[in-house]
């Protein structure tokens, strides 16, 4: 087993890295300010302004971006809202509207053919940062930009599932259905504006890069969110003042700073001197989240918290062409591969116990996951039903203790992954159980400029470890190939009918109790099928300086976390 250090980080060690690192970081970038109109109330005198840290600069500050526009940018809420949101309990609260649709109600109709209509009442005097009247109409104009299909994200959710947007009176959204669609009042589904007296000219005149690129969409944004755009550095930060007429009430906090680190050192060091006060997901590592908890733990200078967020999974080649070695087609092999992975130690020994360990997609900390739990096959390290599978599948234990056909060929697969350093140590930890349990195993780092390759990753051989990813990883109709450019979700060329026929069920039925009896069912088809081995959920760290208070974790997957109640955040030195 690779030598993977179980200690923490020395405080002594730490202390001087944050001297160092403060000491010696570089000058503030001198890169001019985007000018933008307005500025920041003034605050009182014993309240600061508040620094935020994200990864990287925003390619985009509205809700939903474009395929041209995605970046590291993580907090597009701070300057958006939506018709509504999810909240830490994973329920839809409205937000732009004055309630949430019912449904077989006149607010959420369904027509026998399958398609549905959502109306929206808005509150009532909304407005844009700019001042200007944020009516209906700007969510059909937002609708209209997004379905645009050379504007690429025609094809995104719920761009795709909206037949298109009515704004019958200036406070009515209607909302028509291609399909039944059971996430159409949660979060996105209920959709989000854009300001029509800002765009529309733009639309109308610039080709798709250069509407993409407009200077709206970072410098001279206007959302509806709780803060407005004051002034765009770019490379350093992004200032913003507390919007009067959010429509949740004005933030308690009247200025904000968000800057740009994306060496997670400089961020410690500036949490730890206290010229940062809370750093999003993605800045720290789970190394650097431990730290700050020991650094912490005597003075209470700050909380770290940790949201178990993202899951890993390890995805068997399922192309019968390309699949090495053939007897991954063998389920009793599936299975024996499953038993040999141990992630109790991966969890425990590189995520330091913050993570979930999970045999299913929906992560085990959601509501009603003991209906899943009682159909699934679980999967524990256990050499023993490793050795009796492969016995079964003719399979015998060689002298290196290493199993072997009946031809006397070594079983031997390749595992992969991307090279950043704890994906690698994390698949070569794997590599390492398997072989420990008599499957051989061969790790494949895949080099920097096949890292975006899609069909590059598609083609592997073996087993894939690849993060995030959701139900539609394992439909029929996502299958990466040349039809999608290989961008299809489903990256293993997994098939099920049975899988296919549930999956669509799950996404065209409304009625919660019903869809949970349909996902317990999408799950025992996968564990009894093993077409990836189910590893954890990764802990995301966020961290924060004990005087701000508001900040919450992200409790499972679909929850809101972080900066979803940004405006009732408070100062309390």
């Amino acid at each position: 087993m690779p030598a993977v250090s179980r200690r923490l980080p020395p405080l002594l060690v730490l202390g001087t890295l944050v001297a160092l690192l403060v000491a010696c970081s570089p000058a503030r970038s001198q890169a001019p300010p985007v000018a933008v109109s307005g500025t920041a109330a003034t605050a009182p005198a014993s309240q600061p302004t508040v620094v935020l840290v994200s990864r990287g600069d925003p390619a985009s500050l509205a809700t939903k971006g474009f395929v041209a526009n995605v970046g590291s940018f993580t907090l597009t809420r701070v300057f958006n809202a939506t018709l509504s949101f999810k909240d830490e309990h994973d329920q839809a609260n409205a937000y732009l509207a004055q309630a949430l649709p019912t449904l077989n109600t006149d607010s959420w109709t369904v027509s026998p053919d399958g398609r549905m209509t959502t109306t929206w009442k808005l509150r009532p005097k909304l407005t844009w940062h700019d001042g200007a009247p944020l009516t209906a109409e700007d969510f059909a104009f937002a609708y209209r930009v997004y379905a645009r299909p050379e504007l690429g994200a025609a094809q995104t959710t719920p761009i795709k599932q909206i037949e298109g947007i009515d704004a019958p009176d200036s406070s009515t959204v209607i909302i028509h259905w291609k399909q039944l669609y059971a996430d159409a009042v949660v979060e996105n589904g209920g959709f989000f504006p854009l300001p029509e007296h800002l765009l529309q000219q733009s639309l109308d005149t610039q080709d798709p890069p250069a509407f993409m690129t407009n200077p709206f969409w970072v410098g001279d944004f206007v959302g509806a969110g709780p803060y407005k755009l004051t002034e765009y550095v770019p490379g350093d930060h992004l200032d913003a003042a507390a919007f009067d007429g959010h429509a949740l009430g004005r933030p308690r906090i009247d200025r904000i700073r968000i800057r740009f680190i994306s060496d997670a050192h400089t961020a410690v060091a500036n949490l730890l001197t206290g010229d940062v006060h809370f750093t999003d997901t993605f800045v720290l590592s789970p190394t650097d989240g431990v730290s700050l908890e020991q650094r912490w733990a005597a003075d209470k200078a700050g909380e770290v918290m940790w949201s178990p967020t993202t899951i890993r999974m390890a995805l068997v080649q399922w192309r019968p062409e390309v699949a090495v070695p053939r007897a991954l087609s063998d389920l009793r092999v599936r299975k024996a591969l499953a038993h040999g992975f141990d992630v109790a130690s991966v969890v425990e020994t590189l995520n330091y116990g913050k993570g979930v360990q999970t045999p299913t997609i929906t992560s085990p900390t959601t509501t009603n996951y003991d209906q899943i739990d009682r159909v699934i096959t679980r999967y524990p390290y256990d050499a023993r039903q490793v050795a009796q599978l492969m016995d079964q599948a003719g399979f015998n234990r060689g002298v290196d203790g290493i199993y072997a056909d009946s031809s006397g060929i070594p079983f031997n697969v390749e595992v992969s992954s991307v090279g950043d350093d704890k994906n690698v140590q994390e698949t070569a930890f794997f590599v390492d159980s398997l072989k420990k349990v008599g499957l051989g195993a061969t790790q494949y780092v895949f080099p920097p400029e096949q890292t975006s390759d899609a069909m590059a990753r598609a083609l592997r051989p073996g087993i894939s470890i690849r993060g995030g990813g959701t139900y539609n990883v394992f439909a029929g109709a996502e299958i990466a190939g040349p039809e999608n450019r290989w961008n299809g979700a489903n990256r293993s060329g997994y098939q099920n009918p049975a899988y296919d026929r549930l999956y669509d069920q799950y996404n065209n039925t409304i009625d919660s109790a019903q869809r949970v009896a349909i996902l317990a069912q999408m799950e025992k088809t996968i564990t009894d099928d093993v077409p990836a081995v189910l590893l954890y959920f990764q802990a995301e760290s966020t961290a924060h300086v004990s005087a701000l208070k508001g900040p919450q974790n992200t409790a499972s997957p679909g929850s809101g976390g972080g900066v979803l109640r940004i405006h009732e955040w408070t100062w309390q030195p």
